[in-house]
């Protein structure tokens, strides 16, 4: 039971407090009023703990906290008060008070934590009581440990207290050690790991088997295995030190690893491919040479795989004798031997292995060398030295070697046929600059180049032949030097010059040819420098400016024939030329001698000579006829704008592309757009503006005209640039050059007045309709009521002559409502203009019975139709669900064919008999009213569409919709 003494001047607080206290039943509260009380009650009982307001008469708590800790030593205090003042709280501290509550909140709470905050004072007290128990019992453990231990004062670094085994190891009695640091006395040599213990320690941390140098008294050096912890004793930072003395460990640790390292350094990095085997053929160690030998990673070889895995088949059974062998008669097998391996990449190794028993065990180590690059690297200097000596042999091109004195070492043989000796022994050994110069001073001359460069090549020399007479020969040769590095001779190769010689000479021929030609050319041809320098003109050219060959001697720049404003342009298009790239302008004005001008195409390109710009060469034109019937054609087209824009008609002059380049200024008036806002634009642009509601007639008459036809009084509907719809009749006249279309002439009356009458007329139409409409309906409820009665007098009568009459009166009755019903959705057809749907909007999904999937893949596609489109698919739906007697599955699909577009909708019923493709379009045709098929071809018709039935009788309906040229829209297609 843990005994408290509660004291406040409070008495109904106390009273709560030994409630809520006492309530866990292993603390006992006495309670006071008075510090004074407190302290007597203290001197003459033991309690655990004592609990205490700040603000009480007499005496505070801080002043009775003062007096607890010099009478009663590390007795629990704990001050709980309402005042929460700092000072409060800083002198509670620093007088020792083991924890400060402030009063106020949840009284159970607060009493609870109370309660934790005594038993935690407790623990702590008891744990301080032990630590003084066990002090003794460190100090006994602290000197008679036989491994080194010190406690060294965090602050200042000196040691305060050791242990005899710091004393025997260090060599310095407690006396000497105790009171000073371990710098004091030289203990740690290796200063920085001193500091990063020290640093470990300051950041909180446990040092644990930190491995330090020290040196002893008598100065040497031993290796110890430090651990350490810096703890707290009373105001006391200090640092504990255990350390075992390992340098005779290390010292063996050393030797040890010295020779495992060296073992494994060997074993991983011989060069070879090694490996452990073990006597019944496992792998047991592999090095890194084996595992990239084999291509099989270490841990997939060790202690699963035999050796035998990896040998080609035919050396296995005697690799399997050897490795018995060598462990029954170690004599009788061989230690060195080669073998065939083949790795994961299924490559055969040829391989040179050694082998042999690991001394006191039964298993075997073995190294193999992979010679397969030796083994192939031999047939290739054996197949190289046949090949060396074929190409020797048979080469066209002379070989030659000499020593420094030139002297021939070696020839081949064509060299000697070369020079005209029969045989390459009547030269070889002879000096070549004595028998086989013609100048024995351009061997010199040879020499000189290789002492300067290392190497010529092809360098012209001529030669002698035995019978005296020259060749000319290209020389690529080279200093030959000695294994030591020093110059030993000259070889290199002979190339005749003959054909080469004879082809410049045909060149320097053709080229007077080309003189010959380009001065019979009508255009006049040049060349130039790289300082647009002319250095060639043709006859024609110097004709036409007038110039003189004694003035193309005398030297002409090109750029004084060209007008100043045009220099730069000249030289960035021959930049372009040059760098690979299109050029630019081609026209230009150039200036003759006696000062007229002249506009001339030029058509310019490099001349390269071995890689490097060398000048230019091109062809002038003169275009002045050419501009003169350009000005001529320009008047014309002048005179015919004046004429387009005094026309009350809208015109347009299309270009190649169907692009704009002329727009009347009736473009105003007719669709609100200015001429300039038209021209140019792309034909994109006018689709999607002004003709985007024109439906297939506009596409039509483009087609026509794109085939060479002359469009006339086609009416199609524009939009004005403020939305607002105008109408036109259409005139379109393609021009035609050469057969081919490049362009077209179109022009456009408003007849926007004559539309207005034609939709008056069509509300005329709408208001009968509407009064049909209500005719119809007045008609309507009268047969319904008519049908009313006739079931009424079913009921009521059992004559069956009457009952005949009755349904006879309800058929005919319930014709005439068909009938009525039918004149309702006629009138609506054309009623309304068409417009473009999205076909995928009007499938009639909604109407589809659960007995039938249906499957339409149209979405993305739009087609120009009467808004009554949706109908349509209703009735497509009506005829498979009524007709078609089994159906389970309908598809709807499109696809183009040719340039128009086909819609088709297809059943898995019965079909449609033959006979009948065409006549289930016919009104009345059919099992019920027979309308339904007959409104689907009206509806259609009314925009150019066709339908027909195209099935196979016995498997199912097929109606195929044929939507023409410029009456569709596919998504992403323009």
């Amino acid at each position: 039971m843990t005994s408290v003494l509660y004291v406040d001047d409070e008495p109904d607080l106390l009273a709560l407090g030994k409630i809520f206290l006492e309530r866990t039943g292993d603390i006992s509260v006495t309670t006071t009023e008075s510090a004074a009380s407190a302290l007597e009650l203290l001197g003459r009982e033991p309690f655990d703990a004592v609990i205490s307001d700040y603000l009480m008469p007499d005496m505070d708590g801080i002043e009775l906290l003062k007096e607890v800790r010099q009478r009663f030593a590390d007795l629990p205090f704990i001050l709980f008060t309402g005042r929460g003042r700092e000072e409060v709280v800083i002198a509670a501290i620093n007088n020792g008070a083991d924890f400060y509550i402030q009063k106020g909140g949840d009284p159970a709470s607060q009493f609870a934590e109370l309660s934790h905050k005594v038993r935690q004072a407790l623990r702590r007290r008891m744990a301080e009581l032990r630590r003084i128990q066990s002090e003794e019992k460190f100090q006994r453990l602290f000197m008679a440990n036989p491994g080194l231990e010190a406690i060294t004062d965090f602050s200042t670094g000196k040691l305060v207290d050791v242990n005899e085994a710091f004393v025997q190891t260090t060599g310095y009695t407690r006396e000497e050690a105790i009171g000073k640091s371990t710098r004091e006395i030289d203990l740690f040599p290796d200063s920085p790991d001193l500091e990063r213990m020290a640093q470990v320690l300051a950041n909180g941390a446990i040092v644990r088997n930190f491995e330090f140098l020290i040196r002893t008294k008598n100065g040497d050096i031993r290796t110890l295995d430090f651990s350490g912890q810096r703890i707290r004793v009373g105001n006391n930072d200090l640092l504990f030190m255990q350390a075992v003395d390992v340098t005779d460990r290390k010292r063996a640790e050393e030797v040890l690893e010295q020779s495992e390292n060296l073992y494994r350094t060997v074993f991983e990095n011989t060069g070879a491919a090694t490996i452990i085997v073990a006597p019944d053929m496992t792998i047991l160690h592999a090095n890194n040479g084996w595992v990239k030998l084999t291509g099989v990673p270490r841990e997939a070889q060790e202690n699963r795989l035999a050796w035998t895995r990896f040998i080609d088949r035919d050396d296995v059974e005697r690799m399997k004798q050897y490795h018995v062998t060598r462990r029954s008669d170690p004599a009788g097998a061989p230690t060195v031997y080669e073998c065939r391996l083949i790795g994961a990449d299924k490559l055969v190794h040829s391989c040179l292995v050694y082998v042999d028993i690991i001394p006191g065990t039964k298993n075997s180590v073995a190294s193999l060398v992979d010679i397969t690059a030796l083994k192939q690297a031999e047939e290739g200097l054996r197949k190289s030295e046949q090949i060396y000596r074929s190409i020797i042999g048979n080469m066209q091109d002379a070989f030659y070697r000499t020593d420094l004195q030139g002297n021939l070492t070696m020839i081949s043989p064509s060299f000697a046929r070369e020079l005209g000796y029969p045989d390459e022994s009547e030269i070889l050994g002879k000096n070549i600059r004595e028998q086989a110069y013609v100048n024995p001073g351009d061997r010199d001359d040879l020499l000189r180049h290789l002492e300067r460069a290392g190497k010529v090549k092809e360098h012209r020399v001529a030669l002698r032949r035995r019978d005296g007479s020259p060749v000319i020969v290209s020389a690529s040769s080279h200093i030959l030097y000695d294994e030591h590095g020093n110059p030993a001779g000259v070889e290199g190769i002979l190339h005749d010059m003959t054909e080469t010689v004879e082809a410049e000479n045909a060149l320097r021929e053709s080229e007077a040819k080309y003189r010959e030609l380009a001065d019979l050319l009508p255009q006049m041809v040049f060349e130039m420098d790289t300082e647009f320098r002319v250095t060639y003109a043709n006859r024609h050219m110097l004709g036409m400016f007038g110039a003189s060959p004694e003035d193309l001697e005398r030297g002409i720049n090109a750029f004084d024939f060209i007008e100043a404003s045009q220099h730069e342009v000249v030289r960035e298009n021959l930049r372009r030329k040059v760098e690979g790239r299109p050029g630019g302008q081609r026209e230009y004005i150039v200036r003759r001698m006696d000062g007229s001008i002249m506009p001339v195409l030029i058509y310019p390109a490099p001349v390269f000579r071995n890689g490097k710009l060398a000048g230019y060469r091109g062809v002038m034109i003169d275009i002045s006829d050419m501009k003169r019937m350009e000005n001529d054609l320009r008047e014309s087209e002048e005179r015919f704008r004046g004429m387009a824009e005094r026309s009350s008609d809208l015109v347009f002059i299309l270009g190649r592309s169907m692009s704009p380049t002329y727009v009347s200024p009736s473009a105003r008036r007719i669709i609100g757009y200015e001429p300039e806002e038209l021209a140019g634009k792309s034909p994109e642009f006018a689709l999607e503006t002004i003709f985007s509601g024109s439906g297939p007639a506009l596409a039509q008459a483009v087609r026509a005209t794109m085939d060479g036809k002359t469009v006339e009084g086609v009416e199609i509907r524009l939009t004005r640039k403020d939305g607002n719809a105008v109408y036109v009749d259409l005139h379109a006249v393609p021009v035609m050059h050469d057969g081919v279309l490049d362009g077209a002439q179109v022009s456009m009356r408003d007849i926007t007045e004559r539309k207005v009458s034609e939709d008056a007329l069509r509300l005329a139409n709408r208001q009968l309709n509407l009064l049909s409409g209500i005719t119809r309906h007045d008609i309507l409820n009268k047969v319904s009521g008519i049908l009313g009665y006739l079931k009424l007098a079913e009921t009521k009568s059992d004559n069956p002559v009457m009952a005949e009459f009755i349904e006879k009166i309800e058929s005919a009755t319930e014709a005439i409502r068909s009938q009525i019903e039918f004149t309702r959705v006629y009138e609506d057809i054309g009623a309304h203009e068409p417009q473009w749907i999205d076909l995928d909007t009007v499938m009639p999904r909604a109407a589809v019975p659960e007995t039938i999937a249906l499957h339409a893949d149209v979405a993305g596609v739009r087609v120009f139709a009467d808004p009554m489109l949706e109908r349509v698919f209703f009735n497509l739906l009506d005829n498979s669900v009524r007709h078609g007697h089994r159906v389970t599955e309908i598809r709807v699909s499109a696809c183009c064919s040719g340039e128009d577009l086909v819609v088709v909708w297809e059943d898995n019923g019965t079909g449609i008999a033959a006979d009948e493709k065409e006549r289930i379009f016919e009104r009345g045709f059919g099992e019920n009213t027979g309308l339904g098929l007959f409104l689907v071809r009206e509806i259609l018709s009314l925009t150019g569409i066709t339908i027909a039935e195209t099935g196979e009788p016995g498997k199912g309906a097929r109606f195929e919709i044929t939507v023409p040229e410029g009456g569709f829209r596919l998504a992403g297609a323009h």
